[in-house]
């Protein structure tokens, strides 16, 4: 009888450290959730030229310049939310029901880029979004 009290007071111990880790884990990764969207607020609202405030127009095509650090620094915000999207996978199941409407209308852009003016740029852009969504998705996740 007092061998079966100490296992369960061992498995209660046991218990109550995995919940306490898992509490942990929870509020790392909701700090790591908000610094990644502290970072991606920072760039939008800064931008790749913070001390540029004109548009400059790109004599050969009458457009804006084109950062080349955009998308540099989109993939960098998106290695910084890929573990955000590996810790919480098992949630992006129903996060990714609540977007369904959201990933149809990507599904359109995927369509309306074999007909586009500039498919590559098209491409391109619709890749960017892409990885503007997942990097949401991971900091809605992340911070659940």
């Amino acid at each position: 009888m007092a061998d079966a009290a100490r296992i369960q007071d061992w498995q209660g111990r046991l218990d109550q450290d995995a919940r306490r880790r898992g509490a942990q884990a929870d509020r790392a990764i909701a700090l790591w959730a908000g610094a990644v969207l502290v970072l991606m607020l920072l760039y939008i609202c800064i931008g790749p030229n913070p001390y540029q405030h004109e548009i400059v127009v790109d004599p050969l095509t009458g457009g804006a310049e084109a950062s080349p650090v955009n998308r540099l620094v989109w993939l960098g915000l998106f290695g910084l939310s890929a573990p955000l999207l590996w810790f919480r996978r098992r949630a992006l199941p129903a996060m990714l029901l609540k977007l369904l409407p959201l990933l149809l209308l990507f599904a359109w852009f995927v369509l309306t880029t074999r007909w586009a003016l500039d498919p590559a740029v098209s491409t391109r852009r619709l890749i960017l979004y892409a990885i503007n969504l997942l990097i949401c998705v991971a900091i809605a996740v992340g911070l659940d």
